[in-house]
């Protein structure tokens, strides 16, 4: 049971040089604490009626396969396939959309054009899958969606700079730009930025500050290290992003063509993060957000019923509640969806109205519908 609590995530120490930032905030809304940028802000939110996660499928072998589920690090879908790609096999599976079978893997472990290494998500572009290849200057490797082998996408040396993060939300396509999280900060980055062309790609700026993210640096406390950025691609607006760090609820949203800072909120006003914040210094790790069509964001969240209890050591479900969070940052609003029971839950993706999240501690896909009470 104590390992449910330890919900989503690992405690990675990546030390980084930080630098504070700032800028201005609207008069109605506060500057916020703790160890969060001095120019992100506090926002008051409205709770709404929430309700129930209800699980409808737990899948930990594909149907109709001998293959289990493995390190999931992105899900897509088309109007008849869902594409799952795993970095450790370093293969992208595909369902059918309507009944989950298993229907074919695109690439494979065996060296050749078809091998993918250590893939660290897929997108759709120009009608065919890009997958993201951790293997030198050889970025992205593209398939058709029948799993045919068109071409890799290659950097010459001089381009490459650090290696990218290979974790959910790590890759995302917009305005044929292609933003991918590092996997450390090594000139004070997040993110890297192709432009990409018919044959090949261009390197564009880094973008996602390490300082849009921190205060100051202490070492001494946990959640001033940012672990993962989570990148999501806003549903509603080609020209925008939101980068997400793993340890703390700051929501920072970036223009996609310059990488420039549009807004920096906290989400440190909304009870139930606020207290799993604050009582879980090295535990309040989430290992994956969602993004819905209507731009809202599910985190996994947990609500502590006792607070002395838990840090005295019970770590119970009667202790501990367990919900999915739906945020939307723009109408300032949150709602709360219970889980049955505790899970370690990535949220990933909707696919139609369920909400497919991933299990890090079984290795197992889980689809959720969230109904409103």
């Amino acid at each position: 049971m104590h390992s449910i609590v330890k919900f989503w995530g690992y405690v990675a120490i990546i030390v980084v040089c930080l630098v504070h930032f700032s800028c201005c905030a609207p008069e109605s809304e506060k500057e916020s604490e703790d160890v969060y940028p001095a120019g992100s802000v506090n926002i008051e939110f409205t709770k709404t009626d929430g309700g129930v996660a209800l699980l409808e499928r737990e899948i930990d072998q594909f149907e109709g396969s001998d293959i289990p589920v493995g390190s999931v690090v992105g899900i897509i879908a088309d109007d008849s396939c869902i594409y799952i790609t795993d970095r450790k096999q370093g293969q992208v599976y595909v369902l059918d959309r309507e009944t989950y079978a298993f229907k074919r893997a695109i690439g494979t472990t065996d060296q050749g054009p078809f091998h993918i290494y250590e893939p660290y998500g897929t997108q759709f572009y120009s009608g065919n899958l890009f997958i993201g290849n951790n293997n030198g200057n050889r970025v992205f490797k593209t398939f058709t969606t029948a799993g045919d082998f068109l071409q890799d996408y290659e950097l010459s040396n001089a381009d490459i700079n650090g290696g990218v993060a290979t974790h959910l939300h790590s890759f995302f396509i917009s305005d044929s730009i292609a933003h991918v999280a590092k996997f450390t900060a090594d000139n004070g980055f997040r993110v890297k930025r192709y432009r990409l062309g018919d044959h090949g790609v261009s390197v564009l700026p880094d973008a996602v500050p390490t300082n849009d993210m921190h205060a100051e640096m202490e070492l001494e406390r946990a959640r001033t290290v940012i672990p993962r950025v989570f990148l999501l691609k806003s549903q509603k607006q080609n020209t925008a992003f939101f980068a997400v760090p793993s340890n703390k609820y700051l929501v920072n949203r970036y223009a996609v063509n310059n990488g420039q800072l549009l807004e920096s909120v906290s989400l440190l006003d909304i009870p139930v993060l606020r207290s799993y914040y604050e009582n879980t210094p090295f535990n309040n790790f989430f290992s994956g957000i969602a993004i819905g069509r209507d731009d809202k964001l599910y985190f996994p969240a947990q609500e502590i019923i006792d607070v002395p209890a838990f840090k005295a050591g019970d770590t119970s479900e009667e202790n501990i509640k367990t919900y999915i969070a739906a945020v939307d940052i723009d109408s300032r609003q949150y709602a709360l969806y219970q889980l049955e029971k505790g899970r370690a839950i990535a949220p990933i993706c909707f696919i139609g109205d369920k909400l497919w999240c991933y299990d890090f501690l079984l290795s197992r896909l889980l689809v959720y519908r969230l109904e409103t009470s």
